[in-house]
């Protein structure tokens, strides 16, 4: 339970939802953008303000829900 609050902080710091990217240094703030919340973090901002939706923030969130379930159902076991 610690490493899962563990990571959703880290992943609260680096999704662009307590602190802004351009904070960061700009190799982090590469990375960060890749991720999950970052992207789900942009997708929700830009619907808020009635803009067009981010296409990549979209396809970065689908990427990774699709990679995450793959790994889940190809290393899971019930044993």
């Amino acid at each position: 339970l610690a490493s899962a609050n563990g990571l959703y902080l880290a992943f609260m710091l680096l999704g662009d939802m307590l602190f802004p990217l351009d904070k960061l240094p700009a190799w982090l703030a590469a990375a960060a953008r890749l991720l999950p919340p970052a992207a789900l973090s942009n997708a929700l901002r830009a619907s808020l303000e009635a803009g067009p939706p981010p296409v990549a923030s979209i396809l970065i969130t689908l990427v990774w829900g699709i990679g995450a379930s793959l790994a889940a159902a190809r290393t899971f076991r019930w044993e």
